[in-house]
């Protein structure tokens, strides 16, 4: 009997010691608590009913004592039986009955100060437990996966003294909403808004800038750190530049403001193209209106300027003999250019695109890229990002469902990434130091630069409106165009470099 009471025990501790170690590496043992405390439970039932048994069965045994000692006594010695080595038996046996439950009280007793020591382990570690578990399920979503906010800033940005500076958190962070999250912007210099970080700088430098994204509790969910770099607001630079882009690129706007502010500092620049554009005034908030030369071609692809656009439109880089940048500036009697801006490209886009150079849409993209280096070393590559699309749903206003670029926030993550790959490429080997990144999307509104209308909110309340997208929720309006042509202004001001 004492040897199963002894091997119970031992296996309660054995239990105890699975659930500790369990418990510090972080797993969930509240079924294992529950099981152990269920078999205590039943093993204290179980024990105190056996004592009770065994007192039963001396008193019973007492009474069978008293019983034969008044027998005893009532009979002649000549007649009576010799009950004295039953009475000693029953005697003997009442001893053994006494110590084993003296033994079984014992141990009793040192399992239940055992088990509530054992208790008191197991609150503490179930508390401990509990409150991993309240952190990490503040990170789960319904999906049962653990959350992950990306926010993608650029290894750098330019920035100019007395230029006002704005980067807007729903261009960084990668959610549908993300004013969801607890944004915490830390860094040297600047202020902090609900939609955006601003800052004007006064002095030339260097700053240091950090987004994280938090949950209600502010456990970080994602984060990434960026360079503010400030240059002075006056040049005597002379620039000869070469824009290529897409339909974004085609009506010279933000060409046209750039090179309005970079004049304004006091550069010199001329801009090189078969495509000319003449923009107001008025447009690009000047002080007067700008004629800018550009490859700009609505619908155009990276493949469109390696070949051609399509079997009647050649691209104006290849001739039909291949590409050859020095040939199309012979061809078309314009001067070398020193540097290069690309925006692109929407054109081209599907669900399924890999961002690496075993996309055929990329390796387009490389092969015009290494063309102009290959012919001329010394020019400088700026690969400038793809602006963020409408957040008012503009794409989906304007596609059909069965299209391409209809999912609003799925062409924004595409976007994210793409332009991702843009600035991973201008860092690899054999690139760095000719090419370079220039982050548009940071520094887009896409909330309020891009058109937008208003909106009967249902079709029964014709009296309450909302914005909604429109204008394929790709091109932006004209305040759009114009903070484009604020970071070419920017990138145009700046030191050249990675």
């Amino acid at each position: 009997m004492k040897r199963s009471i002894k091997l119970l025990f031992v296996f309660v501790l054995s239990l105890f010691v699975i659930f500790t170690f369990s418990a510090c590496g972080g797993v969930d043992n509240s079924e294992d608590i529950a099981k152990l405390q269920n078999e205590i439970a039943e093993y204290k039932v179980s024990t105190e009913s056996k004592l009770a048994e065994y007192e039963q069965e001396i008193k019973e045994n007492e009474a069978k004592i008293i019983a034969l000692e008044k027998a005893l006594e009532d009979s002649s010695s000549e007649s009576a039986p010799d009950y004295s080595s039953k009475i000693n038996d029953l005697e003997q046996q009442l001893k053994d009955n006494a110590a084993i439950i003296a033994g079984l009280t014992n141990e009793l007793e040192a399992v239940k100060s055992d088990a509530q020591s054992l208790g008191t382990k197991v609150d503490n570690n179930y508390t401990e437990i509990s409150g991993k578990i309240t952190t990490i399920e503040s990170s789960i979503d319904n999906s049962g996966a653990t959350k992950e906010v990306h926010v993608n800033l650029a290894d750098r940005y330019y920035l100019v003294v007395n230029d006002t500076f704005q980067l807007f958190y729903r261009s960084v962070i990668q959610a549908p909403d993300p004013y969801g999250y607890y944004i915490r912007v830390t860094g040297d210099k600047g202020h902090t808004y609900n939609r955006y970080y601003e800052f004007k700088p006064e002095t030339s430098g260097v700053y240091n800038l950090k987004i994280e994204v938090c949950d209600e509790n502010g456990n970080v969910l994602g984060s990434d750190t960026t360079k503010l770099t400030v240059v002075t607001n006056s040049t005597t630079r002379n620039k000869k530049i070469l824009v290529i882009g897409d339909s974004l690129t085609q009506s010279g706007q933000w060409i046209a403001r750039g090179v309005a502010k970079f004049e304004a500092a006091g550069g010199t620049i001329k801009t090189i193209g078969t495509k000319s554009s003449t923009l107001s005034a008025s447009t690009i908030g000047s002080a007067n209106s700008v004629t800018v030369n550009h490859e700009g071609r609505g619908g155009w692809q990276w493949s469109s300027f390696v070949t051609k656009y399509d079997s009647s439109t050649k691209s104006p880089f290849n001739d039909g003999s291949g590409l050859s940048f020095s040939s199309y500036l012979s061809r078309n009697n314009l001067e070398r250019f020193d540097e290069v801006y690309i925006l692109m490209t929407f054109n081209g886009f599907t669900s399924t695109d890999v961002y690496d150079f075993s996309s055929n849409f990329l390796t387009q993209a490389k092969t015009l890229v290494d063309q102009i280096h290959s012919e001329y070393p010394g020019v400088k590559v700026t690969l400038m990002s793809l602006p963020l699309t409408s957040t008012y749903a503009g794409l989906g206003a304007h596609y059909e469902i069965n299209k391409t670029y209809s999912d609003n926030y799925g062409v924004q993550i595409r976007i994210h990434e793409y332009d991702n790959f843009l600035e991973e490429w201008s860092k690899m080997e054999g690139y760095a130091g000719w090419l370079r990144y220039v982050d548009v999307k940071g520094q887009f509104d896409s909330e309020w630069n891009m058109p937008y209308e208003s909106k009967s909110v249902n079709g029964t309340n014709s009296t309450v409106k909302e914005n909604v997208g429109n204008s394929m929720g790709m091109h932006p309006n004209t305040y759009g165009y114009n903070q484009i042509g604020d970071v070419f202004f920017r990138a145009l001001m700046s030191s050249w470099g990675n």
